[in-house]
């Protein structure tokens, strides 16, 4: 049973993620919710930050993300600010992460 605060829409989107505001990496976005979205890189993600910028219109607006999980080449990422204000809550939490060797 999925015990997620909300139901993901899934899709499948070309997005980009800006690491430390000069390194852009393609990603795909698998699902998204008003708090964050689960992306799948080319690569796995180990190396990449906690903190990265993350984009669905080739940066005409950049979202301030967190990583709170990775496995493989998927990350989930949480919003800093919520796609919809009426969604603030606390995000910080931490998920495990998971080192996948």
């Amino acid at each position: 049973m999925d015990k997620r605060r909300l139901e993901r829409t899934k899709i499948r989107h070309s997005g980009k993620v800006l690491v430390r505001g000069e390194t852009v990496h393609d990603c795909t976005v698998n699902n998204v919710t008003g708090l964050g979205v689960c992306i799948e890189f080319a690569f796995r993600v180990e190396e990449l930050p906690e903190t990265v910028g993350f984009s669905l219109d080739n940066f005409r607006t950049i979202h301030s993300c967190k990583i709170i999980w990775r496995e493989g080449n998927i990350a989930g990422v949480a919003f800093e600010k919520p796609l919809w204000p009426s969604l603030a809550v606390d995000v910080s939490r931490r998920a495990k992460l998971k080192v996948a060797k």
